[in-house]
């Protein structure tokens, strides 16, 4: 069906002149006498919801105070059952002042060393790291890197390490050869 004229007066309808309306109307409907009434009031739906919402709020506050208290720290006073941690001295071992790149070939020493301590002392390995070497004035000497050792529980321990590391060599060099144990800098 072919329609001579897109406009939309004609697609749905024109008011007649005795002004009864040809278009589309909405029709409200009642409701269904078979649907359930709800025994609540709307107040009682408003304070119902304000309930639940809170214990969903009090739900959440306590589960972060049960989080917060297995690791020491409670919700409302962080200090509260906590205790001051002593703190300890612990010892080091700081090695000898190598040049970065050593040996005809150009090898990068710094590498060579730890791999060498890493493979010889496994349970080293944790303790074990590079460290850049420092002027007395606190700057960095460019090239250069020492060894060092850290966490020993006490003087004695470190000792006989240092002991032991000190036969130890990387090339012909002896990263903690006459080193000493000191203390660790808090």
């Amino acid at each position: 069906m072919a329609r001579p004229t897109s406009d939309l007066l004609d697609l749905f309808g024109r008011r007649n002149a005795g002004g009864s309306g040809g278009g589309a109307r909405a029709v409200s409907k009642g409701r269904a006498p078979d649907a359930p009434k709800s025994p609540w009031s709307g107040r009682q739906k408003l304070l119902a919801g304000a309930a639940g919402s809170l214990a969903l709020v009090l739900a959440f506050v306590g589960g972060l105070a049960v989080g917060q208290g297995k690791r020491g720290v409670g919700l409302v006073n962080p200090g509260a059952g906590t205790t001051a941690a002593t703190v300890r001295d612990t010892w080091i071992l700081r090695g000898r002042a190598l040049p970065r790149i050593a040996g005809v070939g150009a090898d990068n020493l710094e590498k060579r060393a730890l791999a060498h301590f890493a493979s010889r002392f496994p349970e080293l390995v944790t303790f074990l790291t590079s460290t850049a070497v420092e002027e007395a004035k606190g700057k960095f000497v460019p090239g250069m890197f020492r060894l060092v050792v850290r966490g020993f529980p006490d003087e004695k321990s470190a000792s006989e390490w240092a002991r032991h590391l000190g036969a130890e060599t990387v090339g012909e060099y002896r990263p903690f050869q006459d080193c000493r144990p000191e203390k660790a800098p808090r």
